[in-house]
């Protein structure tokens, strides 16, 4: 049952959604929570946007607000999340009890499921109850889809199966770096982080520290990009100093890790240890970039990594810290900045 203060909290998200004065017209209890419906308190019918409802989740308490025709396919959502979330959380309890080939069948079984689940979605011509509300992203069972895939490769990984495991892992991440481009925009940390974990344990493991460094690289611009300044700026700072160990003295890699230091301080307000940065960061392009015999010397150049390739990654520093330096009045730095772009671009 739902008790009155209950009620008059929904009510109030209701009214602060639809700038209305509402009222709840019914109430239907489902497995995962219950679903407010709401009609307008003068009688008037709900402006542009439709029929609305408040969804309270019983799991976590959270209140939803849905509105318009999108309306059923959203709480088709809620009975979608539910559906893996149970699969999910039973497997999640055969790993805790170490029932490793139970769990493997288990999430073979859910991967077939979501597999079936879109590939009716392609064919139909209809809303299906599963379908995600914004087709711009991912559905409800892609995102499982990704997190039994990384549980999969962990548990090939306590059953010895590394080759095995790191191929789940690194099929997992070609299908998240297609749906969801790692940008500022876009992260799934969620999704991204665990395997971007097991990635760098498996090739430090195989002592592959540059490939494990790229992906340490990915997973402090993850932190970032999901606004976890604290994990990224660790991230970052160890990796300042393992990319020291790894690569040869005065190695690009390391002006790119300084650059990811600045904008991380430019994110945190604090502009004055981003300059600090920006300009070691510039300075070791500068550098390498003086003699164009240094980069072949320092770097493994090819055709997917060039001269050119570098050259952009310093426009790009410099770029960024034109841009902080304008916000901040500082023009005639940022235009100083803004013409070596100019003379290292007629280069490229």
């Amino acid at each position: 049952m739902i008790d009155q203060e209950t009620q008059a909290l929904v009510l109030e998200e209701l009214n602060k959604v639809i700038r209305e004065k509402c009222e709840i017209e019914r109430i239907e209890e489902k497995p995962y929570g219950w679903v407010f419906y709401a009609k307008l308190a003068d009688g008037k019918p709900f402006p542009p946007g439709g029929c609305t409802c408040a969804v309270l989740e019983k799991e976590n308490r959270q209140i939803s607000i849905l509105r318009g025709s999108f309306m059923a396919v959203a709480l088709g959502k809620f009975e979608e999340n539910l559906f893996w979330q149970t699969r999910y959380d039973a497997i999640l309890a055969q790993i805790s009890r170490q029932e490793w080939d139970a769990a493997q069948l288990a999430i073979n079984d859910c991967l077939e499921t979501s597999r079936t689940i879109s590939a009716q979605r392609e064919r139909s011509e209809v809303t299906l109850p599963f379908l995600d509300i914004d087709g711009a992203r991912e559905s409800v069972s892609f995102s499982y889809a990704i997190l039994f895939m990384t549980r999969l490769g962990e548990v090939l990984l306590h059953k010895g199966k590394d080759e095995e495991a790191e191929t789940i892992f690194l099929q997992a991440k070609h299908c998240l770096d297609k749906a969801h481009p790692l940008t500022v925009h876009t992260h799934a940390a969620d999704k991204r982080v665990p395997l971007l974990q097991n990635l760098i344990a498996q090739q430090m493991k195989r002592q592959e520290r540059r490939l494990a460094d790229d992906y340490r690289r990915e997973l402090g611009r993850t932190y970032l990009a999901a606004r976890q300044d604290d994990k990224a700026q660790q991230v970052f700072e160890e990796q300042l100093q393992k990319r020291s160990e790894i690569y040869p003295s005065g190695h690009p890699a390391v002006a790119q890790t300084l650059t990811d230091l600045a904008k991380l301080k430019i994110d945190q307000g604090q502009h004055y240890e981003a300059d600090i940065f920006f300009e070691k960061a510039v300075e070791r392009w500068d550098w390498l970039l003086e003699i164009p015999e240094r980069l072949p010397q320092l770097t493994e150049l090819t055709d997917s990594k060039s001269i050119s390739d570098y050259q952009n990654q310093a426009c790009e520093t410099m770029k960024h810290w034109a841009a902080s330096l304008r916000a901040r009045g500082r023009s005639d730095e940022a235009k100083r900045l803004m013409e070596k772009i100019d003379q290292l671009q007629s280069k490229v």
